[in-house]
């Protein structure tokens, strides 16, 4: 067979000593049909494969590999067979390992916000360490890690303990941080971005090989402007207050956030898209793992003083009482032979027409203050 240049001929002969030809046909035909996209992915010298089982099925699994920054790619796979067709977008970050002729990856996967109309990074399932090919190795992250590290003959481990792993190892977390710092400028560095990280510690014990990526995530958490608040800008976990429910972060701008509990400094809301409900893990590595305070109503109602009220202007105050409509719990009666009335109840936070603030109740719960009649 005469190749062209770029070309490379592969011959398997059929003469195992355990299959007969027709078995050996067999695996080698299963193995061309589940090959797979990711293949492809982390390598540079090979754009497709096209397979031929004649008379029977036919595929190709493509690459397109773009630059779209120094060292940094958007790779698109295709994989094709008669009508079926299979693709994944990756971005692609790439670190040169100093003192080596070796390199380490890392692969995010690209999906799409239909609600939102965006591209997004999304969770890669079962994510393994790559050594330019796929290993048995499953790293417990949702994206992807490549390097050349030497790995057990059955690719089912990596060698913990080589030194040239560690520094692999170690040089991947650093550029990590690197990639999550080229997200931000390109406005990439999302709430669906951050669930992509390696959030528990828990998951990475100090005896894991993969635990680098986690000190260094949390560190970059901690000490560089990586977290999205609700107005687009990024911050540290030092200035950053966590809100319970949208309606809070609405109702108290960044001056009101100071006034309540910064004293010498500002405080900023994160983004309205981590809660509770919708991002849970992410929302414990905030609060637990750097420390970020979560102001709920009653803490705020709690926080509220009577020089704070009554620097709000009325404005402010009717949007207050419209949120309070929906906290009945703050300011609750209390019940026979109990003490759980509403923390409002005593709180000076109604404004009287001459402009003094009170508490609508006295503490035998008689009301202080009254809505004028129509005349």
């Amino acid at each position: 067979v005469k190749l062209k240049p770029g070309e490379t001929l592969f011959i398997f002969p059929f003469n195992h000593k355990e299959k007969t030809a027709s078995q050996t046909f067999e695996r080698i035909r299963n193995r061309l049909v589940d090959l797979g996209l990711r293949t492809l992915l982390f390598l540079d010298e090979i754009d497709q494969i096209v397979w031929d089982i004649e008379g029977e099925r036919a595929g190709a699994y493509i690459r397109d590999r773009k630059p779209i920054d120094k060292d940094i790619w958007r790779v698109s796979l295709l994989g094709e067979e008669g009508k079926k067709n299979n693709e994944e977008n990756w971005l692609v970050f790439q670190r040169p390992v100093n003192n080596s002729n070796s390199s380490v990856e890392i692969a995010y996967l690209l999906g799409k916000d239909e609600k939102k109309n965006r591209e997004i990074i999304i969770p890669v399932n079962k994510a393994t360490l790559y050594s330019y090919f796929t290993t048995e190795k499953e790293s417990g992250l949702n994206f992807l890690i490549q390097g050349h590290f030497q790995t057990t003959p059955s690719r089912d481990n990596v060698l913990q303990d080589d030194e040239f792993n560690i520094l692999l190892i170690s040089e991947t977390a650093q550029l990590l941080v690197q990639s999550l710092e080229y997200l931000k400028s390109t406005g990439q560095l999302t709430v669906e971005t951050l669930l992509t990280m390696p959030l528990s510690s828990d998951d990475f014990p100090s005896e894991s090989f993969f635990r680098p990526l986690y000190e260094e995530f949390r560190h970059a958490m901690l000490n560089r402007n990586l977290l999205p608040t609700s107005n687009g800008e990024y911050i540290k976990a030092e200035e950053a207050k966590l809100a319970r429910g949208s309606e809070l972060i609405q109702l108290l701008p960044t001056s009101s956030l100071k006034a309540l509990f910064g004293f010498s400094k500002p405080y900023y809301w994160l983004s309205d898209d981590i809660t509770r409900d919708k991002t849970p893990e992410l929302r414990r590595f905030l609060m637990n793992e750097i420390h970020i305070d979560e102001i709920d109503p009653e803490r705020f109602v709690r926080q509220i003083t009577l020089e704070f009220l009554s620097d709000q202007s009325d404005e402010w105050l009717v949007k207050f009482y419209e949120f309070l409509i929906g906290q009945p719990a703050l300011w609750r009666p209390s019940y026979r032979y109990s003490s759980d009335a509403g923390i409002l109840r005593a709180k000076p936070f109604i404004r009287t027409q001459s402009g003094e603030m009170i508490a609508p109740f006295d503490r035998e719960g008689s009301a202080q203050v009254y809505l004028p009649g129509p005349e």
